[in-house]
């Protein structure tokens, strides 16, 4: 399973995220995903994208989430 744009692989489940898309001080829009198996349940998922809200939070008290979808 792989994540695209137009130019290229964002992330994948084997090589994980790119080098072209990091996170720096200039970032001012961000997409999180996680990859899940059939055994997870989207509950499952859904908390883990709420713990990677906490440390975006301590690290840019200002971001704010848009979204927090799971899609299987």
């Amino acid at each position: 399973m792989f994540l695209s744009d137009r130019k290229s692989i964002l992330s994948s489940v084997l090589y994980g995220p790119d080098d072209r898309s990091s996170i720096t001080a200039g970032t001012s829009r961000a997409l999180f995903t996680v990859y899940g198996a059939p055994s997870l349940a989207a509950k499952e998922l859904h908390a883990h994208l709420e713990e990677i809200e906490e440390p975006v939070s301590t690290l840019s008290p200002e971001a704010e989430r848009k979204e927090l979808l799971v899609l299987s």
